[in-house]
């Protein structure tokens, strides 16, 4: 409650013009169509190097040769930040929630858009977005990509918890835990 009325009034420019379209009937929702709806993600760009990475601008450099696709289909997670997660799991006994591993899995399945890509190549087969893009709210959304942002967000909150983990199983060593991972 505290963060709808937080949110309120700096949106209340946004949601008095939303709000005055609709009653207006001025409103714009065109129709989804089958297969209309903007690619996804590769499923593979989620376990890449960050695009802005030396390494992988010395391997590719994506954002100059099309700025477009790499604003809009780059979704790569943190390796550094995935790899803490299976480490805590791993040694330290940490076993985050289950509403934070599935809303971050979620968010990465949606960013996948209707069908998935590996590698460049469409295996034809169904994400969730493909039905999901026709519910009222969800289906505003039209670029598939973005809900990686939110899935990157979740990966943040498992990448604290699991900091806690590994701090508590290994109380000498958290300096040295936080600068390895900071670096």
């Amino acid at each position: 409650m505290i963060g709808v009325v937080a949110c309120a009034g700096p949106l209340s420019p946004v949601l008095y013009g939303l709000g005055s379209s609709f009653i207006n009937g001025r409103f714009v929702s065109p129709p989804t169509l089958w297969r209309s709806s903007p690619r996804g993600a590769d499923l593979l760009g989620l376990f890449e190097f960050n695009p802005n990475h030396v390494v992988s601008r010395a391997i590719d450099d994506r954002q100059i040769a099309d700025g477009a696709v790499f604003v809009e289909y780059t979704v790569a997670l943190s390796l550094v930040a995935l790899a803490v997660v299976a480490f805590a799991v791993w040694r330290a006994g940490y076993r985050p929630r289950t509403g934070w591993v599935w809303l971050t899995a979620g968010f990465a399945a949606l960013s996948l858009g209707p069908f998935v890509y590996i590698a460049g190549v469409n295996t034809h087969i169904p994400g969730p977005w493909a039905l999901l893009r026709y519910l009222p709210v969800i289906g505003s959304a039209r670029t598939p990509t973005r809900f990686s942002i939110v899935a990157a967000l979740g990966l943040a909150i498992l990448v604290a918890g699991a900091l806690a983990a590994i701090g508590r199983r290994y109380p000498q060593h958290r300096r040295t835990i936080a600068t390895v991972v900071g670096l």
